[in-house]
């Protein structure tokens, strides 16, 4: 309703300020500035009861502590005001009456500011009171709570037979220290393999070099064969009268070519069966590891140790092997593939 009656008030302002240069000087409406002044505090008092500035004071002192503030700077500015037209109001043509009724209001509102600011000064302290009040109980909430556990600590300890539990740790170590010791070995040898399959997997790398290599000079000299023996051959019906001592030059190329040939063969038989023995020891170490995975998985039903991490790394140790495996295999196949004998016919 307050907010009502203060927009009407403005709407009437300026209805009056189209209509008149001094819409607020004269006596119908000098009042107003003041009547809204009025109407802003009883809006004020509308929004804040006393109910809810308990409530405020409760549940949200900063949000009280703000409204407090406000209140003061709106006393001040008043104060300001009155001290300024103070002096010309006491010279103005005013009924006595009017003139003492000013005053009185006057001090009564220093009053109320002086009053209101020692209640801020108390509001102040006590809040400070107040958090140190919370302080304190939320220390004593704390130190129950440890005496708390202390108790249940103390009552459990109590409870439990020391001699026996120590006796009983003695016991465990007595019976895991041989297993321990027997997981050390077993770690320095799979240390030892390590080092082994990583010296084993330099030789293949080495092995595989060489096999390239070998395969690479293979297939120039058979390229290198079969293009001189098509150009023989086409070239044989064409001269085989004029020949003469020079086709046997040629056939002597050509079986100089099929002796190089056999050579190059031989060099890969030889590193195929070097890449059998590696094979063997390969196969070897997979054994080797494998033991060792078992008894590894044994001692790990019986040792915490992680037995997950040691699966996953024999498991890729056998992917590496196989994939070595089908390597070679392959490069057998390759092998056997050229040992099909070409026949020429002149």
């Amino acid at each position: 309703m307050s907010l009502d009656l203060l927009a009407q008030s403005i709407a009437r302002l300026q209805h009056l300020a189209s209509e008149d240069e001094r819409p607020l000087l004269t006596f119908e409406t000098i009042a107003l500035p003041l009547q809204w002044l009025e109407i802003l505090l009883d809006v004020w008092a509308q929004l804040y009861p006393p109910e809810v500035l308990q409530q405020l004071d409760a549940t949200e002192p900063e949000t009280l502590e703000a409204w407090a503030i406000a209140l003061t700077r709106a006393l001040d500015a008043q104060l300001q005001w009155l001290d300024r037209t103070g002096a010309t109001l006491d010279r103005l043509s005013l009924l006595d009456a009017l003139q003492t009724k000013i005053g009185d209001r006057a001090r009564q509102l220093q009053q109320l500011r002086a009053q209101h600011s020692e209640l801020l000064t108390k509001t102040g302290e006590f809040s400070a009171i107040d958090g140190d009040m919370r302080d304190a109980i939320a220390e004593l909430e704390q130190l129950q709570h440890e005496a708390e556990q202390f108790d249940r600590l103390r009552g459990e300890l109590e409870r439990t037979d020391l001699d026996g539990l120590r006796a009983s740790i003695a016991r465990d170590r007595a019976v895991l220290a041989p297993q321990q010791a027997q997981l050390s070995e077993l770690e320095r040898e799979k240390a030892d393999l390590d080092g082994q399959i990583e010296q084993l997997r330099r030789q293949q790398s080495q092995l595989g070099e060489e096999i390239e290599l070998l395969r690479g000079r293979r297939d120039r000299l058979q390229l290198r064969t079969e293009e001189t023996a098509k150009a023989a051959i086409a070239d044989y019906a064409r001269q085989r009268d004029r020949l003469g001592d020079s086709l046997q030059q040629l056939l002597d190329e050509l079986d100089s070519q099929r002796r190089e040939y056999d050579r190059v063969r031989g060099e890969l038989d030889r590193a195929i069966a070097e890449s059998n023995e590696y094979q063997t020891a390969i196969r070897q170490g997979r054994n080797a590891l494998e033991t060792h995975y078992r008894t590894d998985v044994e001692l790990g039903r019986r040792l915490p140790t992680n037995g997950s991490a040691i699966a996953r790394l024999v498991g890729a140790i056998e992917e590496n092997l196989a994939a070595l495996d089908r390597e070679l295999a392959r490069a057998q196949q390759e092998n056997e593939a050229t040992r099909v004998k070409q026949i020429f016919t002149f």
